[in-house]
């Protein structure tokens, strides 16, 4: 079981665009970053996919625009930092709080000569609208060939995954437990299976932006326009800085995101509702049991929660509520990772035998 969970939690990454001049070592860690807020809070990382997905999709948008050729993966590449406008002439100076917040996590780079901006799927198709930017060339072929997708590694934690929920499924309809680390496994497969489908279309391991250099014609129409594009990092990228603040604001003061955090509660709940399924099974001790339900339940409401949250005023209040149920959160978490090891130490021995079906079938 822990060998599905390794392979799931590592083979689904996707990384944001990292540039060439960070080494394969901080990539890796960043990787590995990835894995370890997965194992945590993989209904986090799902809420964080179909976040990525739903904006994704908005490549319609340019469709419509009369560009056909566009599709989902060239979406994911734009909104993932992959595209870039250099404009000569214009510093920060305007004091611009969104040009500020947009400095601070990396969307807007400053140089002697002129700022350039990371241009996210959204601000985008905005500037594509006002007839600011051009169409780049970014082909799917292009994508594909930059895009270093392990189609080998996929294969194989596919088949262990179908494997194990067989394994599983088979063995409740022959009557036969599974212990709560099954249970455990089968939630973190739940996520990884919805977090496989969200980041199907996106690319792995990019490691350059496309860059384009604003014409000068348009200088003063680009200006004019600056305070109503957002610049806001996904949450991947906050997540990566650590700018907890910044989520937390960005969910208590705007109106989509105080939308799309119903889904994050729904994902949670979902995940953490297979785990409450667990509520009867065999434990080492009563006690062990009662903190296997307090948690699970705990974990549960905890993420509800956060919907209500969002409707907290004053909002320092709502921050303060929302770090204190991402702590609770973290110690229900890290007691339900315990138990699914430390409780194999005593397990009925019906644990033990096999359906007949899996006498057939050999293990992957």
């Amino acid at each position: 079981m822990s060998v599905t969970i390794v392979l799931c939690t590592w083979t689904i990454q996707r990384l944001q665009v990292v540039p060439w001049c960070k080494s394969k070592t901080i990539i890796f860690r960043k990787k590995t970053f990835w894995m370890l807020i997965t194992l945590l809070c993989p209904e986090y990382v799902t809420w964080i996919a179909f976040e990525q997905w739903q904006r994704a999709c908005k490549y319609k948008e340019i469709c419509k625009l009369g560009y056909e050729g566009w599709t989902m993966q060239q979406g994911f590449y734009v909104d993932m930092g992959g595209f870039q406008v250099t404009v000569e002439g214009v510093t920060l100076e305007g004091g611009c709080t969104n040009l500020q917040v947009g400095k601070k996590n990396g969307d807007i780079l400053e140089f002697s000569d002129g700022l350039r901006f990371t241009i996210r799927l959204g601000d985008f198709i905005q500037l594509m609208k006002a007839g600011l930017l051009p169409l780049p060339n970014i082909t799917l072929h292009d994508l594909k060939e930059r895009s270093k997708n392990d189609q080998f590694a996929r294969v194989v934690t596919s088949l262990q995954v179908l494997y194990f929920v067989a394994h599983s499924f088979g063995r409740l309809g022959s009557n036969l437990p599974i212990s709560p680390l099954e249970v455990s496994t089968l939630a973190f497969v739940s996520c990884a299976a919805f977090i496989e489908y969200f980041w199907w279309n996106k690319p792995l391991d990019l490691r350059s932006a496309t860059v384009t250099t604003l014409s000068p014609d348009k200088h003063e129409q680009f200006v004019s326009i600056l305070p109503t594009l957002r610049f806001n990092p996904p949450e991947q990228d906050l997540a990566e800085k650590i700018d907890l603040k910044l989520f937390f604001d960005r969910i208590l003061e705007e109106d989509e995101m105080k939308r799309n955090v119903i889904h994050a509660v729904w994902i949670g709940c979902i995940f953490n509702g297979i785990h409450i399924s667990a509520w009867n099974f065999s434990f080492p001790s009563e006690l062990e049991r009662l903190l296997w339900r307090i948690t699970s339940v705990g974990a549960c409401a905890t993420v509800a929660s956060l919907w209500a949250v969002t409707f907290i005023r004053p909002k320092v209040i709502g921050l303060v509520l929302a770090g204190l149920s991402a702590v609770f959160y973290c110690i229900c978490r890290i007691y339900i990772m315990a138990e699914v090891f430390v409780g194999l130490r005593s397990v009925p021995e019906a644990l033990y035998q096999s359906a007949t079906w899996q006498n057939v079938l050999p293990g992957v």
